[in-house]
């Protein structure tokens, strides 16, 4: 019979077979609401000498605490996981058992995960295709040093979802940046000053023939057309290029490109429309302490920037 524990999970503490475990977990599944069958997980617990000590159930996907108050009550012993047709017979059971006991006989005082461990030249992985196991609740029974266990390594974004997620972050960008200037050009007069929020905001309309917050301004005609026409193009697209097929970039890093690549066209734009200037109107500030006067598609290059500075540095920013 199983006993259940606080959290729910129930727990069998005999030996068993490989044949029996597959029987069991084959054998087991509970009816849900709405006419679907969810089938029950298990937990089996495996000691160094390569004999089952139990086995823990529960209806639902083990969760953490689950995991950790099962694992109490084997002390010293590793576990993997199974559920309905996920192994094809008891040969399967029997060779995980061994490779369980085998990894734990081979590293005594760390703890395993992913069904076994395996040992390349130095370094320990966990298998493939099975997830983290771990020894039961112990100071003197470490993670190996040298695998993170805390986190997970961040999927690359697939090809797909990749230039969806870069052409609507670059329309939507370049889109309001156009439309806000627009707005600018058809709303506020040339040099003239309007104050919202007790003067934090501004809105002024400029024209720059420079770069942000009004740098390169003062060059000569010639070296403001190569460098901001043509060299800015350059880089815009080079930035929207590598968030489309750079390889090896995290998510974050491909929106940052993105941002950057969105910032850079919408300036661009304006320069092979406008002769060389750039709409300006945006202003904050308290007091005496002001920015420049900048535009949407600023914002969104700064933004870029710092979100990619931050990605490379290996921030954690899905928490």
């Amino acid at each position: 019979m199983f006993g259940p524990l606080n959290t729910g999970v129930e727990i069998l503490r005999r030996p068993f077979t490989a044949n029996e475990l597959f029987d069991l977990v084959e054998n087991s599944s509970v009816r849900e609401p709405l006419r679907k069958y969810q089938p029950n997980h298990f937990a089996i617990f495996v000691n160094e000498a390569g004999a089952v000590e139990g086995v823990a159930r529960s209806q639902y996907t083990l969760s953490l605490p689950e995991f950790n108050e099962a694992s109490a009550q084997f002390p010293g012993a590793a576990y993997f996981l199974a559920l309905p047709g996920l192994y094809s017979g008891p040969d399967v059971f029997a060779a995980k058992i061994e490779s369980c006991a085998a990894a734990l006989r081979e590293s005594p005082g760390r703890g395993l995960g992913g069904g076994a461990w395996l040992k390349i030249g130095a370094k320990w992985i966990p298998s493939i295709g099975t997830r983290l196991l771990h020894r039961a609740k112990s100071a003197d029974s470490p993670a190996p040093s040298n695998v993170d266990v805390t986190s997970r390594p961040e999927r690359p974004l697939r090809t797909l979802t990749r230039t969806l997620l870069v052409s609507i972050l670059l329309f939507a960008c370049v889109g309001c940046d156009q439309a806000s200037k627009g707005a600018a050009r058809a709303y506020l007069v040339p040099g003239e000053a309007q104050s919202f929020l007790h003067d934090t905001l501004r809105l002024i309309y400029v024209e720059n023939p420079g770069a942000f917050l009004s740098m390169g301004a003062d060059l000569p005609d010639h070296a403001r057309s190569t460098i901001f026409m043509v060299g800015v193009g350059l880089l815009s697209l080079g930035a929207l290029f590598a968030a489309l097929y750079a390889r090896r970039l995290s998510q974050w890093q491909v929106i940052a490109l993105a941002l950057i690549a969105s910032g850079g066209v919408g300036n661009w734009i304006d320069r092979l429309t406008n002769e060389g200037r750039v709409t300006d109107f945006l202003n904050v500030g308290v007091g005496g302490l002001r920015t420049g006067i900048f535009n949407v598609a600023d914002m969104v290059l700064v933004a870029g920037v710092a979100l990619y500075l931050l990605a490379s540095r290996g921030v954690q920013l899905n928490r």
